[in-house]
């Protein structure tokens, strides 16, 4: 609002992007800019999938990262559901169910 001299009208409308050119072309450019700061990480980090979190290859890439350094790497969205679940999962392997620890 700082840089308008006007309030603007906000709508927020389902599949907007096939309805009204502007918000279409926003889509494109919002999608192209992800994908090279994508592909800039992949330089850094190596494969890292999609980066999308229901992406197996990015699944594998973050656990193999937390396996290595303890914790996640700091490009990743902390929120993500994800992450707790691979916690999980590679603290769950470091410890023995209840057959192995009776042998």
């Amino acid at each position: 609002k700082k840089r308008l001299n006007f309030s603007p009208k906000i709508i927020a409308e389902h599949k907007a992007d096939a309805k009204y050119l502007p918000v279409s072309a926003a889509s494109i450019l919002a999608k192209v800019t992800r994908d090279r700061a994508i592909e800039k990480l992949k330089e850094q980090y190596g494969e890292i999938g999609s980066g999308y979190p229901s992406d197996p290859r990015t699944r594998k890439f973050l656990e193999d990262y937390y396996k290595e350094h303890g914790k996640f790497p700091p490009i990743v969205r902390k929120s993500w559901k994800t992450l707790k679940k691979i916690e999980e999962k590679v603290r769950r392997k470091g410890q023995l169910n209840l057959l192995e620890f009776l042998r």
